[in-house]
């Protein structure tokens, strides 16, 4: 697993010699070289881990503070604007850094490396420290652990889960031998450090299949998004092929009751709904705006395109237990809202199964691409471009905002 690494360390000699240490084991490392730089990082920045000289300036360009370390320290635990590294190791050319670096770094760093620039001693001890952090981070996978930030489950393996696999996010397969769902475990570079994401494919498609899905990966993984993407339907003249919709609300339009009205068969809807956190929606009307992220987007795709330009969509999204190709039903769901953009067969329940998932309750949001018209015009044309907008579309999301 790839560590994303905060070294501290206002030596240029020693720097170099700790960053060819981290980058050679693979992991990413970013340098402050005074106290107010490192916080700095740390309030915009997770960090995996972070290795620590004892004696520090407070600021750039003034002398080493032998208390800076611990300054730094403190300022992690009382902070509450700062990220807190998952691990933390002094490192001293001192064999007494216990003494020198004070009580809040003693407390708090999982030990010291004695540095030697003529020893590789040092080398081998911080590897080993790195193989520790990278071994922890993986045991996410199994049940119990912390929590994962982000779950993308999709309705189908091809060619939807296919599109979140070819996201750049170092996908690897998780082991298990008593689960029938394939779970694949990946990360995120995100502007605010390294993000954790799982993804998974439903066994088939429908509302059920994706509750039980949704429900299998939020109490295995924990995860503080729960996003699917994938293909829908859109409403002729509200979106075009390959918009993505982005569902500022899901709603179960086969609720109702059946009865018979002045002597004939009717249906009597009662449609339930479930809203989109409206933070998450500010969210998606920002990526929206974006300028020339869409005809980025677009252009990356390998294949045959719509000539259209491409456009992130938000509103009202409906699920049903079928598949919609006639018109007249399409009208008969703008008749209960105008405003719908899209049908679908899963995203309510998606959004149920978290709302009602217990103390793990995930924010849950539904991000499709339109594949093709609900009305007898359908076909299969579009299929590979809309799943790759909307996991494109997730992934720019979960760059900015995870």
């Amino acid at each position: 697993m790839k560590l994303h690494v905060l070294l501290v360390e206002d030596d240029d000699d020693k720097a170099e010699a700790v960053e060819t240490v981290v980058s050679g084991a693979g992991h990413e490392v970013n340098r402050a070289k005074d106290l107010v730089s490192a916080k700095r990082l740390l309030l915009g920045t997770h960090f995996d881990a972070a290795i620590l000289d004892i004696q520090i300036p407070i600021r750039e360009g003034e002398e080493p503070d032998a208390s800076g370390g611990g300054r730094l320290i403190r300022e992690i635990e009382l902070n509450g604007l700062v990220h807190r590294p998952r691990y933390i190791v002094g490192l001293s050319q001192y064999s007494d850094a216990d003494e020198r670096c004070g009580q809040a770094l003693s407390e708090n760093a999982f030990g010291f490396i004695h540095y030697d620039g003529a020893s590789s001693v040092w080398k081998e001890r911080l590897r080993r420290f790195l193989e520790h952090v990278a071994s922890a981070s993986t045991v996410q996978d199994l049940p119990g652990q912390e929590r994962t930030d982000l779950a993308v489950v999709c309705a189908l393996y091809d060619p939807e889960l296919e599109a979140i696999l070819e996201l750049p996010c170092e996908w690897r397969e998780i082991d298990s031998t008593d689960d029938c769902i394939v779970f694949f475990r990946g990360v995120v570079h995100a502007k605010s450090g390294m993000r954790s994401v799982v993804a998974a494919a439903c066994m088939e498609p429908g509302m059920s299949a994706a509750a039980a899905l949704t429900a299998a990966t939020v109490m295995r993984f924990k995860p503080r998004y729960v996003a699917m993407t994938g293909i829908t339907g859109g409403m002729r003249g509200s979106c075009n092929l390959g918009d993505v919709v982005a569902a500022e609300s899901v709603w179960d339009y086969t609720n109702g009751k059946h009865a018979v009205v002045d002597g004939k068969p009717a249906f009597r809807p009662a449609p339930r709904v479930i809203d989109t956190n409206p933070i998450l929606l500010s969210q998606l009307g920002r990526l929206s705006r974006t300028s020339g992220l869409a005809e980025r987007i677009k252009a990356g795709f390998r294949g045959t395109q719509p000539q259209h330009p491409l456009a992130l969509k938000v509103g009202p999204m409906f699920t049903g237990t079928a598949v919609v190709a006639d018109r007249d039903v399409s009208q008969s769901l703008e008749a209960i809202n105008r405003k719908v953009v899209a049908v679908e067969m899963e995203g309510y329940g998606v959004a149920c199964a978290a709302k009602y998932i217990g103390p793990n309750r995930p924010e849950v949001f539904i991000l499709k691409a339109v594949s093709d018209f609900a009305d007898e015009h359908k076909d299969d044309d579009w299929h590979r471009y809309a799943s790759y907008t909307s996991a494109q579309m997730l992934y720019e999301w979960a760059l900015r905002f995870l």
